[in-house]
């Protein structure tokens, strides 16, 4: 949560679509998430139990489609074990 919390409010180098992930995928029951990738842009991840993960993933794919429609199209969420 701080490096993610670093991330967004000292170096600002996430969109709103990535600073806003994480703090869904915490609020949803993620024991961890955070943005990485080269800033302004890239990906998210978060850590769950790998029972229900894919149930997880599910919600948090469709509310991130709720919230960010307009990036519906280009986005992907998938689970690794």
């Amino acid at each position: 949560d701080e490096s993610h919390r670093q991330m967004t409010e000292g170096l600002r180098n996430t969109v709103p679509e990535t600073a806003w992930l994480p703090q869904e995928a915490r609020r949803q029951g993620a024991f961890g998430a955070s943005a990485f990738g080269a800033g302004f842009g890239g990906s998210c991840w978060a850590v769950v139990r790998k029972r229900g993960a894919e149930a997880f993933a599910d919600r948090w794919a469709e509310a991130y489609r709720s919230k960010f429609p307009r990036c519906a199209g280009a986005s992907s969420f998938f689970v690794m074990s």
